[in-house]
């Protein structure tokens, strides 16, 4: 998730496994991303990561906190919204 956050991208996440639904609910309590929780709901997200400017607003914000990181929270692990 921290790669596309970190180039500016906003996420549409349909977490299945394992941390994957707490890393969606951190993104989208920033407001970089928006949940799908079954796949019928992603042509809707992605509408609405495309549409809302408060998405593009937060994942900018992101795409800044992320670039003043140490490199290796930028890899993944210890990042943390």
């Amino acid at each position: 998730m921290v790669g596309p956050l970190a180039r500016g991208v906003p996420l549409v996440v349909l977490p299945l496994v394992f941390d994957q639904q707490v890393n969606a609910e951190r993104a989208a309590a920033a407001g970089a991303a928006v949940i799908a929780r079954d796949p019928a709901q992603v042509p809707t997200a992605v509408r609405q990561v495309l549409i809302d400017p408060s998405v593009t607003r937060a994942v900018r914000v992101l795409a800044g906190q992320i670039a003043t990181m140490d490199p290796p929270k930028r890899r993944g692990g210890a990042w943390r919204i």
